[in-house]
């Protein structure tokens, strides 16, 4: 993968967390185990 996709994958995630609110480090690395 990329690293410009993957730091463009990591911006997104970063991004709708802080709009919610939330930050997890944690649920994060849970989202792209799925991916």
């Amino acid at each position: 993968m990329p690293t410009y996709f993957t730091s463009d994958i990591h911006y997104e995630h970063r991004l709708v967390s802080f709009l919610r609110g939330f930050e997890s480090p944690e649920a994060h690395d849970d989202s792209f185990d799925e991916m």
